[in-house]
């Protein structure tokens, strides 16, 4: 616990310094890839401790920029996989989460002082805003179309008619990838 309380000291000035005064886009992936290597450690190699390392780097990116809220979707599919497949290690999920809570207390503080401000702009963002802006990208054509289209294209140089291989390839991959997990 010591060590656990030396690292929120240790990096407890990055969200105030670099999320507060200046955005600096360097932080974000390194801490978004630190949460996601995490959960794969525990995932790949069975090592608890990703489960924290993976959600404090979450809570420090969101901390950065609001978008880091899809690290919390890889988390809950992270959970969902360990409450299946690993309960011992419940006791980590416990840890991170308090460890989060902790992180996260000072922007729980400012946000019901200042009436949820900035929560409610990102749940507008997500519900309504990135629609208007990524009309495109949110669309379940995109994922049947594009993907199976770009897969073709790259694999075979043409695209088939109905594009029957690119599906095939992209959603036989994709599943394939699930059952391994």
């Amino acid at each position: 616990s010591a060590a656990a309380v030396a690292l929120l000291f240790a990096v407890g000035y990055l969200p105030v310094t670099f999320g507060t005064r200046a955005w600096n886009p360097t932080m974000i992936p390194f801490f978004s890839t630190l949460s996601l290597l995490g959960w794969l450690q525990y995932l790949g190699n069975r090592k608890q401790w990703g489960i924290v390392v993976g959600l404090v780097a979450a809570a420090i990116v969101f901390y950065l920029h609001f978008q880091a809220v899809v690290l919390f979707l890889f988390a809950a599919s992270v959970f969902g996989y360990s409450l299946w497949h690993d309960r011992s290690s419940y006791p980590q999920w416990l840890l991170a989460g308090i460890c989060i809570l902790l992180t996260l207390f000072p922007y729980i503080l400012v946000e019901y002082r200042d009436n949820w401000s900035n929560t409610l702009h990102i749940w507008s963002y997500y519900t309504t805003e990135h629609s208007e802006y990524y009309d495109r990208v949110s669309k379940p054509d995109y994922v049947l179309s594009f993907f199976p289209s770009f897969i073709e294209r790259l694999t075979f140089g043409k695209e088939n008619t109905g594009l029957l291989y690119g599906r095939l390839l992209f959603f036989g991959g994709f599943t394939s990838v699930l059952f391994w997990l």
